[in-house]
């Protein structure tokens, strides 16, 4: 990019050179002074030597920063320049920042460091005592830490709040090393309603549950537990606690009690280990989810089922504001899709399990990605699905398919093309540039009270079709359209409905706006204006996305035409009929010799060789072409028989 900028001035400074000339057909000899000044990087010759680091336009080759003007490389982890690249409080010690023309300078980067009597290192304290954020602390205890530098390799320090050198108004707080991710090395990392066992948090057992015997009292002992270790993929179920019982009165204690591959379930019964979507207890069905419709028939007791039935699991929607509204194991997120333009921000989410992998929405992502394919339930019955996170991807281009307005870039919004409803999108709704409002538009709630959006046209996600192009807000009449509504009173949405109603067409090639026409008496604009057992006879609109030679023309309401009539509209025939070409046999152009026709099965009946299997033809067949004198025949279909 600077090389680009340093030849675009180059060339300026020639063109400069050449318009000043006394004759135009001179040759303007350009002085190499007057390139170094254009370039201002100063002397340019070889045996100068000076570094070629200006940066007018603030852009430097990879791995280099650009400050006063000239490029600097870039500072380390612990490196700076300058303080505002340092940690509040810090300020940046031994830095060189070079001008652009100072050729003599050299830059280098400095270091962070606290001032005066802040400590900088484990070195500046006494004893045992560890230096953070630039104050001496005592050394913790156990897995206490003050910093990463306080644990084992691959442990960070959680839960710290070390108060900057300083900061009177700070509480500290001493924090705890711990796996990173959702693995856990203490109880501290589940908090208070948590224990670490297998190294993953479980919620502490109350009201007679147990994951061990220490969890019960008297002479009970805890039966049917289970763990299943953290990033274990081979658990048959996940980690379940069990009961406390008496040992006289369990039927079992653990999995090694019962026949293989039987569960112990609470002490309770020995069952088949459920698999799939199957389940007896909550816990079965993993953290968000439940169990629904089981049944424990228990040892020595009368069951009225006769055995045990296994439940399904079902997905929890429990709606939250924050982490804290939700169980152990679970996060608060707010689908991407709850999110539209120019509506305040949605507060309530759903809770979700927690993950290391993956993505709930696009803030698990970095700035210039989305998250894509993941599945929430919302439905506050439950939903059979789980949720699964989805995997961070970039932005799609403009026109590419989205689901949320998140999942589209910058200045841009993700648009509807078969609805005036901008939010929530629909499986139609794909990657737009935001229109100026009151200008450009995609529908009619882009312009002002009062106006429509002319011609626009959004080819939908996966859509056979041309590029979208953006309309303009105007005037009512004959102005752009989706719906009625979006023409106000006393007009209609006129839209090619042929397209629509072709049966060699896809809807996705046919335009999905229309144009705003006056409403006129005795006519009529479109066949949803008229009476049921009606329609619009005579009505010819041109498609939006084209040029048609014969302007648009108004129909008037006319009774449905019987099986042999003539029709020039797909909409023109009564129930049972169709309309089509008695010169092809067929729907798929409409011309002066249509007639309604009854429909046919495909590959049995037939009009036509194209209502048959390529293997067979249409025998037999008889359509009279509208109007053809002498012939008067009710069309007959024909059979579609082997080649």
């Amino acid at each position: 990019m600077r090389r680009l900028v340093q030849l675009g001035l180059l060339l300026a400074a020639l063109a400069l050179c050449a318009c000043e000339a006394d004759e135009p057909s001179s040759t303007a000899a350009v002085d190499a002074d007057v390139v170094a000044d254009a370039l201002d990087v100063g002397d340019v010759s070889a045996e100068a030597g000076v570094p070629d680091r200006c940066c007018p336009a603030g852009v430097c080759p990879f791995g280099e920063v650009c400050l006063e003007g000239a490029c600097h490389p870039q500072p380390g982890q612990y490196g700076c320049f300058v303080d505002g690249e340092c940690e509040d409080g810090q300020r940046c010690d031994d830095s060189v920042v070079c001008t652009c023309e100072d050729a003599s300078c050299k830059p280098a980067t400095g270091i962070c460091r606290w001032p005066g009597d802040c400590c900088n290192s484990d070195a500046d304290c006494s004893g045992s005592d560890v230096c953070a954020a630039g104050v001496c602390r005592p050394l913790p205890a156990d897995l206490g830490c003050w910093h990463e530098g306080n644990c084992a390799a691959g442990q960070v320090c959680e839960g710290v709040v070390a108060c900057p050198c300083g900061d009177g108004d700070c509480v500290s707080e001493e924090g705890h090393c711990s796996l990173p991710g959702l693995c856990c090395l203490t109880d501290a990392e589940c908090g208070d309603g948590g224990l670490c066992l297998e190294s993953r948090c479980v919620a502490r057992p109350s009201g007679g549950q147990c994951f061990s015997d220490a969890d019960c009292s008297g002479a009970t002992v805890c039966a049917g537990a289970y763990l299943c270790p953290c990033n274990s993929a081979s658990c048959i179920i996940p980690s379940t606690p069990g009961a406390c019982v008496a040992p006289d009165e369990a039927c079992c204690v653990s999995g090694s009690d019962c026949p293989q591959p039987s569960l112990c379930v609470a002490g309770a019964a020995c069952e088949p280990a459920p698999g799939g979507n199957m389940c007896y207890l909550d816990a079965h069905c993993g953290a968000g989810r439940e169990c629904v419709g089981a049944t424990i028939c228990e040892c020595d007791e009368l069951c009225p089922t006769g055995a045990s039935v296994a439940g399904t699991c079902r997905t929890v929607a429990t709606q939250c504001q924050t982490d804290d509204d939700c169980g152990l194991g679970l996060t608060c997120v707010i689908r991407d899709q709850a999110w539209c333009p120019g509506k305040p921000n949605p507060v309530n989410g759903v809770c979700v399990e927690a993950m290391d992998t993956g993505c709930w929405t696009a803030d698990d992502c970095k700035g210039d990605e989305r998250c894509t394919g993941e599945v929430i339930c919302t439905d506050p019955a439950g939903c059979e699905q789980t949720n699964s996170p989805g995997v961070c991807n970039p932005y799609p281009m403009a026109g590419d398919c989205c689901d949320s307005h998140l999942d589209c870039e910058p200045g841009m919004e993700c648009r509807n093309s078969n609805t005036t409803v901008t939010c929530p999108p629909t499986v139609t709704a794909v990657c737009l540039p935001v229109p100026k409002y009151g200008e450009d538009c995609w529908n009619y709630l882009d312009c002002p009270v009062g106006q429509a959006c002319n011609k626009a046209w959004i080819c939908p996600c996966n859509g056979r079709c041309g590029k979208s192009h953006e309309g303009w807000c105007g005037s009512m009449d004959g102005q752009g359209c989706h719906a009625n509504v979006d023409c106000g009173s006393g007009y209609t949405c006129s839209r090619d409905e042929e397209c629509l109603l072709n049966p060699c067409f896809s809807t996705s090639e046919c335009p999905t706006s229309g144009t705003c026409k006056s409403n006129l008496t005795g006519q009529c604009w479109s066949n949803s204006s008229c009476p049921s057992g009606q329609y619009c006879e005579g009505l010819r609109v041109c498609p939006t996305d084209t040029t048609c030679n014969d302007p648009d023309k108004p129909g008037v309401c006319s009774p449905l035409k019987e099986v042999g009539e003539c029709c020039d509209s797909y909409k023109a025939c009564e129930a049972g009929a169709r309309c089509i070409s008695a010169v092809t046999g067929t729907g798929c152009v409409l011309d002066v010799s249509s007639i309604c026709a009854p429909y046919v099965q495909f590959n049995i009946t037939c009009f036509s060789d194209n209502d048959c299997e390529p293997s067979r033809e249409c025998i037999g067949a008889e359509l009279c072409a509208c109007g053809l004198s002498g012939c008067d025949t009710s069309p007959v279909a024909g059979t579609c028989t082997l080649k």
